[in-house]
């Protein structure tokens, strides 16, 4: 982030260049419950009621569960685990090499070119409270993402896909709604690595974009934060999603 953006960490969020060298795909939306459903014909999110949970994002998930720990990022490239991850169900339905973005191609992704704290070319109003400018981007913790027994509505929780407005590039929901996780290892400071791969090792893995729990300052596109790859806690995995990648070409 620049340093006069509002609510910016001077540690995680220092600019630096990254190079990304090969052209990909990502997915407009994240994965939902749908898609997640016909291939394991099982509901496994906190938040799939009847009424919308067909478009609602998946999440309620791990690391280790979308890739398996088989294989490890970056060691063992692109490999998942075909039989016991998630990734590899989908890539085995589909014969499609899908795979987590890194968090270079995530936020290239996500700004489309823009440079501000939201993908629109606006700014954070203020460090806290209600964004107006996020409340047209995306689901957070003022505009109805509040958690809890409030939940068994269908307004609040996740929102469903494709509820807000789209970045330039018409790509959704990457601030607020569900966290989204990259392939590469969290390093609180990641200019000292080769950044289109994240660093070689480390114990948490990378998220992005915020989620309906959090506050509009953690919604930015600079925003970084981390996770273990193995958590189990329900509360923090049912704000925790996936949105696919894939290489150019191969959808063609």
């Amino acid at each position: 982030s620049p340093v006069h953006e509002t609510g910016r960490n001077e540690t995680r969020e220092v600019p630096h260049l990254v190079t990304l060298k090969d052209d990909y795909y990502i997915g407009i939306y994240p994965v939902t419950q749908r898609q997640l459903e016909r291939i394991i014909n099982q509901r496994l999110s906190y938040h799939k009621l009847d009424a919308d949970y067909a478009t609602r994002p998946v999440e309620n998930i791990t690391y280790v569960s979308w890739r398996g720990s088989k294989y490890i990022w970056p060691e063992s490239k692109h490999d998942v685990d075909i039989e016991y991850s998630r990734a590899g169900q989908f890539r085995k339905f589909t014969g499609i090499e899908f795979d987590l973005p890194t968090e270079a191609q995530w936020e290239f992704a996500c700004r489309a070119g823009c440079g501000a704290a939201f993908y629109d070319g606006t700014e954070l109003e203020a460090a806290t409270g209600e964004s107006a400018n996020l409340n047209r981007l995306g689901r957070y913790n003022v505009n109805l993402g509040a958690d809890g027994a409030e939940c068994a509505a269908a307004e609040a929780g996740t929102a469903k896909v494709g509820s807000f407005e789209p970045n330039d590039w018409g790509i959704y929901d990457m601030l607020g709604n569900v966290w989204e996780l990259c392939l590469d290892w969290y390093q609180e400071n990641p200019t000292g690595y080769d950044v289109e791969k994240g660093p070689a090792s480390g114990f948490d893995r990378v998220r992005r974009g915020g989620s309906y729990r959090n506050p509009a300052s953690t919604c930015r596109v600079a925003f970084r934060s981390s996770i273990s790859p193995t958590s189990t806690v329900s509360e923090e995995n049912r704000s925790i999603g996936v949105r696919f990648v894939c290489p150019a070409g191969v959808c063609e």
